[in-house]
């Protein structure tokens, strides 16, 4: 027998992490994941299959690794959800802030820091081709409950998967936000040559 053979996969590892019977490992687990469920949906997040399987993955690299899980399961994947909420969180406030960007309605407020903002950011965006930012548009478009369906849809439109469809967004957003990182600098490299005049 080869030596990857031996190897456990990584479920097998979790379960094995929970208890040595793999019946009662896996009824462990799925009572798990409603728990962990009923955690991200209590606190609004309507991604919350999305995230516990996120909390599942990390908490079997941890298996995998030889933690073992027995004694206090789900306190263990709880203080797991908990970096899990906060990453999430902070990446609905970033689609939040883009999708009103991105928002034609949207008016620059009257704050004088973030008008340098604002303008850099629709110069990046005029950079970009008029099917990219339609893209960018149609993908944050939806929020709460009714995005992760719309965002199936866009795939389906497009005809790539989801996880196609995630990488393009990803992809677009990195050259936005190296274009505003640059247009922002000569900003403020603009402002100090112009404060020494």
């Amino acid at each position: 027998m080869s030596s990857l053979a031996a190897e456990p996969l990584p479920l097998e590892a979790l379960l094995d992490a929970l208890h040595e019977d793999p019946e009662r490992a896996a009824e462990l687990l799925l009572d798990l994941r409603r728990k962990l469920t009923t955690v991200f949906e209590s606190r609004g997040f309507a991604d919350a299959p999305e995230l516990v399987d996120r909390t599942i993955d990390r908490a079997t690299r941890k298996a995998t690794e030889g933690v073992d899980l027995r004694d206090q399961p789900f306190p263990y994947l709880y203080g797991i959800a908990r970096f899990v909420m906060l990453e999430a969180g902070r990446h609905q406030q970033r689609e939040q802030r883009l999708h009103y960007q991105l928002s034609a309605d949207a008016t620059p407020p009257a704050d004088d820091e973030e008008t340098p903002r604002l303008e850099c950011f629709r110069r990046c965006l005029a950079k970009l081709s008029a099917a990219h930012r339609e893209l960018l548009w149609r993908y944050f478009d939806a929020s709460g409950g009714r995005r992760i369906a719309h965002r199936k849809r866009l795939a389906g439109d497009l005809a790539i998967s989801e996880v196609a469809l995630r990488l393009r967004v990803h992809r677009l957003r990195g050259r936005l936000a190296d274009c505003l990182g640059e247009c922002l600098e000569g900003e403020t490299k603009s402002r100090r040559n112009d404060s020494r005049e």
